[in-house]
């Protein structure tokens, strides 16, 4: 949770920045799935409704057709994530340019909302891929520092007044 915590912190200090209004929203909305991600690492929230589904879902009848909800769950996901990448698409293709941090700030929490949804889909198969240990970590907790490691740098970039810009040569406005 404190790496959580942290990150969320650097991303409220980015949304504070009086020279990136219009990224704004991103930085506010990284903080608060940031503190809501934390508080679910450390309560563990997901696993405990996870259970509380099944246990519904067998009480009724329905745990055999699961599945189908796994699978709408899953493309619920995949949608995320192209959403994220038409908002990268649409800004270069209408502002000619994307502030790098923005662009590293929206893969890592693109990729920490999609991992909580992997993990929360519960799919055997999903399961096994995140549990695979490679180098003494899990391959989900390896990808879960990696989507922290992305937003503490692009938040930490927003300190510079003179950004990195994808493409590059086109000045910051």
């Amino acid at each position: 949770m404190g790496g959580y915590l942290a990150v969320a912190l650097l991303c409220a200090q980015s949304a504070k920045k009086r020279y990136l209004e219009s990224d704004r929203e991103l930085w506010f909305a990284a903080y608060i799935v940031l503190i809501v991600l934390g508080i679910n690492c450390k309560l563990q929230v997901e696993r405990e409704l996870i259970l509380s589904l099944r246990e519904v879902a067998s009480a009724q009848g329905w745990y055999g057709q699961r599945r189908t909800f796994q699978w709408l769950a899953l493309g619920m996901l995949l949608w995320l994530g192209v959403l994220s990448a038409r908002y990268v698409i649409v800004r270069l293709a209408w502002h000619g340019r994307i502030a790098l941090n923005v662009g590293v700030a929206i893969a890592g929490l693109t990729g920490l909302v999609t991992l909580f949804g992997l993990r929360a889909v519960s799919l055997h198969h999903t399961d096994q891929i995140l549990g695979t240990r490679i180098g003494g970590i899990s391959a989900g907790r390896g990808l879960e520092i990696l989507g922290l490691l992305l937003l503490a740098l692009g938040a930490l970039s927003t300190r510079s007044t003179v950004l990195a810009e994808w493409p590059k040569g086109r000045p910051h406005v």
